[in-house]
């Protein structure tokens, strides 16, 4: 077994290694397995499938001190599918690399995986949703903004929250509904002054109780646009992105799903096919959507402990896209795929 697998491993060109094993028994013999975890671990460019016909098999051949896996197919066609498969996903991500962007402008991924990996070490492998400022910390490891906001536990420090900001406002209560803009549902916009802040802030504390209230929010009033929301989340191994109307409109409206790596070209194309192309017609209108879910979907890939973003809404006007909502969740992996990642 050790020379064959070494004959075919010397060969010119080898990527892949399909092992077709038809002896009798449930498993695998022990020294083929042995032997083709031994060339796993030693080869780490070349891709290793087995294919064990007949009787019942394991889902995969592991070793736990290499981290070598191989997984273990019904039958050669099955194993010759995955290869296929994965070649082709080989050579997207090689097109996306070599027809892809320059690096991204503003951004620190080191600085961003250490205070991921702080938080984590801090709070263990569960996972953890982000409060406002390590969002912002993070995010702009990655050039992202939010709009400007302040948590606040009293109306006196709303007021001067509010002066700081510069009038008008928005005030949030801790828990809302991102997808309704009302006093009950924790959401008040274009608060002009102190008279407006004060009753509204009465008025949502009377209703949602101190508990969902504080603490609250302010924040500055971003002018007017388009809202939208995108959310990029990493599962089993694979990130997707998706982009689409936010605010109200995310309740109806389906979202335009893709996968990462994904270049700007590619969130060029994303945007322009989901609803938020449909109400931004002008392509320039929707330059700075496609450069922030550009931003988001490159964080989550290169941090592994980002498990999800999500910004809804992000308000779209002129050249600007401000998030003005966002919940960041970090953890440990939720599920790992049976073979190490193609990269």
């Amino acid at each position: 077994h050790r020379a064959a697998l070494e004959m075919v491993l010397d060969g010119p060109g080898v990527d892949a290694v399909m092992v077709v094993d038809a002896s009798p028994g449930s498993l695998p013999p022990e020294d083929l397995s042995a032997e083709v975890l031994a060339a796993s671990a030693r080869r780490r460019d070349v891709t290793f499938v087995s294919a064990t016909v007949g009787g019942d098999r394991p889902r995969r051949l592991l070793d736990a001190a290499t981290g070598a896996a191989v997984p273990v197919f019904t039958f050669p066609e099955h194993a010759a599918n995955a290869i296929a498969r994965l070649a082709s996903a080989g050579e997207w991500r090689a097109t996306a690399r070599v027809y892809g962007d320059e690096p991204l402008a503003g951004v620190d991924v080191e600085s961003a995986r250490s205070l991921v990996d702080r938080w984590l070490t801090d709070a263990g492998s569960a996972p953890l949703e982000l409060d406002h400022a390590r969002q912002e910390e993070l995010l702009a490891a990655f050039g992202i903004r939010v709009a400007q906001r302040v948590a606040v536990s009293s109306l006196e420090e709303a007021l001067g929250a509010a002066d700081g900001l510069g009038w008008p406002v928005v005030l949030k209560a801790r828990q809302r509904d991102r997808r309704k803009r009302s006093v009950s549902s924790g959401v008040a916009l274009d608060l002009a002054g102190e008279g407006d802040l004060c009753s509204t802030w009465d008025r949502m504390r009377a209703a949602l109780g101190d508990e969902a209230f504080l603490p609250a929010i302010v924040q500055r009033l971003v002018e007017q646009g388009t809202d939208v929301a995108m959310r990029a989340r990493r599962s089993d191994g694979v990130t997707t992105v998706e982009v689409g109307l936010g605010g109200p409109a995310a309740r109806f409206d389906p979202w335009e799903l893709g996968v990462v790596p994904l270049t700007l070209a590619d969130a060029g194309a994303l945007v322009a096919a989901s609803s938020v192309g449909r109400a931004l017609t002008d392509p320039i209108d929707r330059v700075p959507v496609t450069s922030l879910l550009h931003r988001i979907a490159a964080m989550v890939e290169s941090v592994e402990g980002i498990r999800s973003v999500r910004a809804d809404p992000v308000i779209v006007s002129g050249p600007d896209a401000w998030i003005t909502d966002v919940v960041v969740t970090i953890g440990g992996p939720d599920g790992a795929p049976p073979v190490r990642h193609l990269g």
